[in-house]
């Protein structure tokens, strides 16, 4: 794994690739897309899920390659700590389990009891991991497919997985120097869509598009693809067996394209400058600090206190 040296040695070189998920951390701060590419995050259960649905709507076929079915997960705080050892010690000999590793794992975790019976009974859940598998359970897997069910009783939905010719297309353009990659969910004939698991309530996609930035994973893909599109899709499903279809205007997506460009700017700029170690104090514009003003909705509300 990088460190932070080899990390700027790459990025002065340009010898590193970039995506939309990296680039939205820089956009927060230089720390967050340090920490990003050199930090390794443990997916949560809401990420396994997600990928979990996303799998079996646009790569069935794959969810076994994905995937450890029915595994007992580990849930106590001493199966916890025992699968923390052996993963770690495991990821240092080449995915190898040892008796050497089981026996320290057991001795760190427990006081008394078996070894042995501990590791065969978490056996299949670390196999999965250290093969680079999630773990799920059947009741897991058995709600995604209802989802998917789901997303096809839905008339916008169906409309619009029927016209998606290609999914999971990667992505590879450069723009200023910079190698980027993607994946785009679904692309079809004129229409560029991307899926997310998350409330389906389109007042909430409407907020969640602009907060977590998806108008500018569109605008990126749109650019990378180097062909006419007019259509952006948003489709959303939810752990409720809810689905949306949000239809993003052209507009707004090339304002995406634009507040990508000032981003990779900023990235240049930050290289050029060696801030990689600032935070939040780089985009600042009062010598790192924001200056905050009364919000318009404040006056309406002084008038009605008035009142």
């Amino acid at each position: 794994m990088m460190n932070f040296q080899e990390l700027i040695k790459k990025l002065k070189s340009k010898d590193i690739h970039l995506s939309f998920s990296s680039l939205k951390q820089f956009a927060k701060s230089p720390e967050h897309f340090v920490r990003h590419k050199l930090e390794k995050f443990l997916p949560t259960p809401v990420m396994i899920f997600g990928n979990l649905v996303d799998t079996l709507i646009f790569t069935e076929d794959k969810l076994h390659d994905k995937f450890i079915i029915g595994a007992t997960i580990p849930t106590s705080d001493n199966q916890k700590l025992f699968c923390e050892h052996l993963l770690n010690n495991a990821s240092e000999n080449e995915n190898k389990v040892t008796d050497e590793m089981i026996k320290f794992a057991f001795s760190e975790a427990y006081k008394k009891g078996n070894p042995e019976d501990v590791y065969l009974k978490l056996k299949s859940y670390i196999d999965g991991i250290l093969a680079g598998k999630d773990v799920i359970t059947q009741a897991e897997l058995d709600h995604a497919k209802k989802l998917k069910e789901t997303l096809y009783r839905n008339k916008a939905g169906a409309k619009l997985m029927n016209e998606i010719t290609t999914t999971q297309h990667k992505l590879e353009w450069s723009y200023l120097g910079w190698n980027f990659i993607g994946y785009a969910d679904g692309i079809g004939e004129n229409v560029l869509m991307d899926l997310k698991i998350t409330d389906a309530d389109p007042k909430k996609i409407e907020r969640f598009i602009f907060s977590f930035k998806t108008y500018v994973q569109l605008a990126m893909y749109y650019m990378a693809l180097g062909k006419k599109i007019e259509r952006f899709k948003v489709l959303a499903i939810d752990k409720g067996l809810n689905v949306s279809v949000s239809d993003i205007s052209e507009d707004y997506i090339l304002y995406g394209i634009q507040e990508f460009k000032g981003w990779v700017r900023d990235f240049n700029k930050c290289i050029m400058l060696n801030r990689f170690t600032y935070n939040y104090d780089f985009f600042g514009k009062h010598q790192g600090e924001y200056h905050i003003n009364k919000p318009l909705y404040a006056d309406e509300l002084m008038q009605v206190y008035d009142e």
